[in-house]
């Protein structure tokens, strides 16, 4: 099973995290890693990385892949404070991985793996550019009339993808990335996420939505921001027993975070060099933190709409094994 991740050395911690849960729950098979990076990636950053995925598995592999300025100028001029260079990596990934990789499961960096991702890296993609969960908010219009794509085509989530790098290089999909940008970057703002959901608007398949369980998904129904019903079977297991959680929008490692499931990250960072790291400090304006104190005082009361609790708090995950392969 091929994984890419792109990151840099300010990353390293919570990918760390994930190759821990991602190797320790998919061990009947060996992994190979490919880690998109720069020259921020330091000889210590590989042994510690090379340690966690030969940990669990000596036939595990690892690779390193370092992405110079020149080959990421074109997707670089849309990188920003929310979203660095690196994100555009995974759009490099038929032409930086070797030719003799067909396909690989790319991972974002707030994700945990909690069992065996053998179904998913078997699912047929023959003659689709991505296998992709849909994206939490696939529901705003906006979306669609940003990117000039019919709501038909649905908006998928680029934190999870099974990317057929067979059909990308048959298809151009490299060029057809750069393409986009140039002839429309105004309707670019959720960067390389929207890129391939216009590039790839008739040729991706939706994977179960247990894959990649985002923050939103967890929330009431009624706060959802796309039809549960559309996807209501794979819903309701999603939220209790996903294969992969996908801290979006809501970080465990920084402070505030009130994820129903961001026990399951503090399971896996106490398995690492990283266990008893202090929470990061996040600076929010103070409209922020007087909201979170209205939520926390008026929700039980019932008496508020606009502050309360977005989170299904009667969500509890179905019991696993700790190490489950």
């Amino acid at each position: 099973m091929n994984i890419a991740i792109c990151l840099n050395h300010n990353f390293l911690m919570p990918y760390g995290v994930t190759l821990q849960s991602l190797c320790e729950n998919n061990r009947a098979e060996p992994v190979c890693v490919y880690v998109i990076t720069d020259d921020t990636f330091t000889k210590d950053d590989v042994t510690i990385f090379s340690g966690i995925v030969k940990g669990q598995n000596k036939k595990n592999e690892i690779h390193i892949i370092r992405v110079s300025d020149e080959q990421i100028e074109e997707f670089g001029k849309l990188a920003n404070s929310r979203y660095p260079r690196q994100v555009f990596y995974r759009l490099l990934l038929d032409s930086l991985l070797p030719s003799s990789v067909e396909r690989v499961l790319y991972l974002d960096g707030d994700i945990i793996v909690r069992k065996s991702l053998h179904d998913l890296w078997a699912m047929n993609l023959e003659g689709k550019a991505i296998g992709a969960v849909t994206d939490s908010l696939s529901g705003i219009l906006e979306y669609y009339n940003r990117l000039h794509i019919p709501i038909t085509k649905g908006y998928v989530n680029a934190g999870v993808l099974l990317i057929n790098l067979k059909f990308w290089r048959e298809n151009g999909y490299g060029e057809r990335f750069i393409k986009f940008m140039r002839e429309y970057p105004d309707r670019i703002v959720l960067n390389d996420q929207d890129v391939l959901n216009f590039v790839a608007q008739d040729s991706k398949a939706y994977i179960p939505m247990k894959y990649n369980l985002q923050t939103m998904f967890l929330y009431k129904d009624h706060y959802q921001n796309f039809s549960i019903y559309q996807f209501k079977d794979e819903y309701d297991e999603a939220r209790v027993d996903p294969a992969i959680i996908h801290f979006s929008g809501c970080r465990p490692w920084e402070e505030g975070c009130k994820h129903p499931y961001m026990e399951e990250f503090f399971k896996y960072r106490s398995e690492t060099i990283w266990k008893d790291l202090p929470l990061q400090k996040v600076h929010h304006p103070l409209k922020f933190y007087v909201i979170e104190f209205l939520r926390w005082a008026l929700t039980p009361l019932g008496i508020t709409h606009y502050v309360s609790d977005y989170f299904d708090r009667t969500l509890r995950l179905k019991d696993q094994p700790t190490h489950a392969i």
